[in-house]
């Protein structure tokens, strides 16, 4: 029925027409006679690499067995769009499931690609049940339709697709030895130095080298003050890689923000979310200047100019010291962070110099980093554009089955 709606040599599949269930179970993951375990969490989103894995020891419980080729398909979750094409033999988690090409209507290799694709994953999220963990079932998606070139066709797009995936697998492999080298960096730059250069924070603060300001509690600024529009507060939740995201943060008017003058953010300053994984720090770019504090959130404003505000703000960041700052935190449900225990931690003060060419250093590779991620993002938007005719193409088989 849908034929004649299309480009000559597509036709219209079901799922299970395009791709094999493959059910096989181990009850005693022990026992199976592989070297490789892959659970969701060794799945990376939007790749088809597997790059980390366990051994069959590690785990329990029932898992299923998949050979190389074969496609792991997180159904657990969708939204986080974890999908892979197995290089060798193992078992994975029960949460995901194992599928094998139908190789008369399906390419092997182009079969990832649509799963991959936003047509495919968006089906896949509107059939997922369950709202803490939504969760798909074979029987569901076995019945959906797709609309699928001709095999030479696939191969056409397959070839392309895979050099663009070709392409974002070197510059993953790439930003992963820029981490490396900038995690190097971080130990050479913070815990490598004489012990004559060493300062706790609480000294400091006592010599007004250093203060620190936590965010407005509920006696100070109620949660009657806030308006949808005006002067932004920033909690955690409205941070992201650095940034400030401002798509559900709230606001305070003109007389407020006057009154609240000491929870103002100044360019160089630096703050940090104090509950949960320490994740989010934010540098105060001039973009920035007058937004408020939130009360999850600790200030640091440095006021001496023997500590460069750069090089404090790379020390925070550095993966040593939010370890260490995990470690101390306070609280079982969510561990936070406080003025007093910030006041313990040291840090390594040399001299303005040795501060400027780590601060250099370390904003070289941020930049290398920032480069290699708009080239990531762009090769994942020439895959959505590539892969765009069948967003087309099933537009029409879905008008027809409604």
């Amino acid at each position: 029925m849908a034929g004649h709606r299309l480009k000559p040599g597509w036709k219209v599949w079901r799922f299970d027409q395009m791709a094999i269930n493959v059910n096989d179970r181990i009850d005693n993951p022990s026992e199976a006679d592989v070297e490789h375990y892959v659970g969701l969490e060794h799945l990376d989103p939007d790749s088809l690499r597997i790059r980390r894995w366990g051994v069959p020891t590690d785990v329990e419980a029932t898992k299923l067995c998949f050979r190389k080729g074969d496609i792991i398909f997180g159904r657990r979750r969708v939204y986080q769009r974890k999908l892979a094409v197995a290089e060798f033999d193992g078992i994975c988690s029960a949460h995901a499931m194992v599928l094998r090409p139908q190789k008369d209507v399906v390419l092997p290799e182009f079969l990832p690609f649509f799963m991959q694709s936003d047509l495919f994953m968006s089906r896949a999220l509107e059939i997922s049940v369950g709202s803490l963990s939504p969760t798909i079932n074979w029987k569901t998606l076995a019945a959906q339709e797709f609309a699928l070139p001709p095999l030479e066709e696939q191969r056409r797009l397959a070839t392309l697709l895979q050099m663009l995936e070709t392409v974002a697998e070197s510059v993953v492999s790439a930003r992963s030895r820029l981490y490396d080298l900038r995690h190097s960096v971080e130990k050479q730059t913070f815990l490598i130095g004489s012990t004559t250069d060493e300062a706790l924070l609480g000294t400091l603060i006592q010599h007004s080298a250093l203060t620190l300001q936590t965010g407005p509690f509920g006696t100070v600024l109620k949660a009657s003050s806030y308006t949808d529009y005006g002067h932004p507060v920033v909690n955690p939740s409205d941070m992201s890689d650095g940034k400030i995201v401002l798509d559900n943060c709230r606001f305070i008017g003109d007389a407020d923000w006057e009154r609240l003058e000491r929870y103002q953010v100044k360019t160089n300053d630096i703050f940090i979310g104090r509950k949960g994984d320490m994740q989010n720090l934010i540098y105060v770019t001039p973009e920035y200047d007058g937004y408020l504090l939130g009360s999850d959130c600790i200030r640091f404003r440095v006021h001496d100019e023997s500590m460069l505000s750069q090089y404090f703000y790379f020390y925070l960041r550095a993966e040593t010291t939010r370890q260490w700052l995990q470690s101390q935190a306070y609280g079982t449900i969510m561990p936070g962070i406080n003025e007093r225990l910030l006041a313990k931690m040291k840090i390594l003060l040399p001299n303005l110099k040795k501060q400027r060419a780590a601060v250099d250093e370390l904003e070289s590779i941020d930049e290398t980093d920032q480069l290699l991620q708009q080239r990531l993002s762009q090769t994942r938007k020439l895959k959505v554009v590539t892969l765009s005719p069948l967003n087309e193409y099933q537009r029409s088989v879905d008008e027809l089955t409604q």
